[in-house]
């Protein structure tokens, strides 16, 4: 089950479902996965950036500010906590199902500006809600 940082985050997640984000089927999927290994599921953390906040993220990293993903809605932070034992077959797992171009994974660990976590991506696009 999915479970949210905070209320933006909810909300922000509510507004991707709604807009049909390609992101949505990938975050389902990943939580889908957590839970079938007998993990808790995922609980987000980030969706949406706005520059503003992808600059001082950058800046607080000690790096040039570049462009992100979260910025489009086309990326996911999840929580590592609870997963450690089934990190490694859930990003195994969305990389496996979902294919983003011929360099990019969809799903990967870091600990980009923030405490490690799993980040997600997708190219641009939608899907259609049924």
């Amino acid at each position: 089950m999915i479970e949210f940082r905070n209320e933006r985050v909810a909300s922000e997640w509510a507004e991707a479902i709604d807009n049909g984000r390609l992101i949505v089927p990938v975050v389902l999927w990943a939580d889908a996965l957590a839970v079938s290994l007998g993990a808790p599921g995922i609980t987000l953390t980030n969706i949406l950036r706005t520059p503003q906040e992808q600059i001082d993220l950058c800046r607080q990293m000690g790096v040039e500010p570049y462009r992100s993903v979260h910025e489009f809605w086309r990326g996911v932070d999840f929580s590592c906590a609870g997963l450690s034992d089934t990190m490694t077959e859930i990003i195994g797992g969305v990389n496996l199902m979902y294919r983003y171009g011929g360099t990019f994974v969809v799903a990967a660990y870091h600990s980009a500006g923030t405490a490690p976590h799993v980040h997600l991506q997708v190219p641009n696009g939608s899907v259609w809600r049924v």
